[in-house]
C-alpha cells in the first residue's frame, strides 16, 4: 500500500498506489467529500519526500479545501493536514509558518488525545529541528526534551500495563 511505502521511505512507490486510492475515492464518494482528504495527503507526503515541493503543496491546498468545505471533519484529519504544511513549509525554509503549522498540528491532535500523547509528539520533533534551522540551539533542544518525555511517558505506561509474568507466554505475531 501507499502507506508502506511512506513508511519505507520509498516515495516513487507511494505515488502509484496513492493516485489508484484517489481514484477510487473519487469514484466512489464523488469529486468533493472528505474521503478524498486521506488520499490528497498520502500523494502531499509522497511528493514532499520526493522533494517535489509545488505538487505536494497542490495537494495540501485540495485537502485544505476539502476540509474547509466539511467543517464536519474531525481533528485527527486537521492535524495530518497541519503537520504535512509544516513539513513543507520547512522545506521551503518558510520557517514561522512551519512553526505555526506545527503548533496548529499539536492544538488538533491535542484535542482527541492531550499535548503529552505519543501522537502529539512528531510535531514536537518537527518544531525542534525548525529551531535548530533557526540556529537556536537552546529553544530545539527543549522540544526534543519534549518528545523524549513524551515517549519515556508512553513507553513506561505500556511496560506498566503490560509486564510480563515469569511464567506469561510471548507469542508469536504476524508482521506485513
Amino acid at each position: 500500500t501507499a502507506q508502506k511505502f511512506l513508511v519505507q521511505m520509498k516515495y516513487e512507490l507511494a505515488v502509484p498506489g496513492a493516485l489508484q486510492s484517489l481514484k477510487f475515492a473519487i469514484e466512489v464518494y464523488g469529486g468533493g467529500a472528505t474521503e478524498l482528504v486521506p488520499s490528497y495527503l498520502l500523494l502531499a507526503e509522497a511528493n514532499l519526500g520526493l522533494r517535489r515541493l509545488k505538487i505536494a503543496e497542490e495537494f495540501l491546498q485540495l485537502a485544505n479545501w476539502n476540509i474547509l468545505k466539511h467543517p464536519q471533519a474531525g481533528s485527527s484529519m486537521m492535524s495530518s493536514l497541519q503537520r504535512n504544511f509544516g513539513r513543507l513549509y520547512a522545506a521551503q525554509q518558510r520557517y514561522n509558518e512551519a512553526l505555526n503549522a506545527f503548533a496548529t498540528d499539536i492544538y488538533y491532535s491535542s484535542k482527541d488525545n492531550g499535548p503529552e500523547h505519543i501522537r502529539s509528539a512528531p510535531s514536537y520533533f518537527h518544531m525542534g529541528r525548525v529551531f535548530q534551522s533557526y540556529q537556536k540551539p537552546e529553544r530545539a533542544a527543549s522540544f526534543y526534551a519534549k518528545v523524549v518525555d513524551v515517549y519515556t511517558k508512553f513507553l513506561e505506561a505500556w511496560m506498566n500495563q503490560n509486564s510480563l509474568e515469569p511464567s506469561s507466554e510471548i507469542t508469536a505475531v504476524e508482521v506485513e
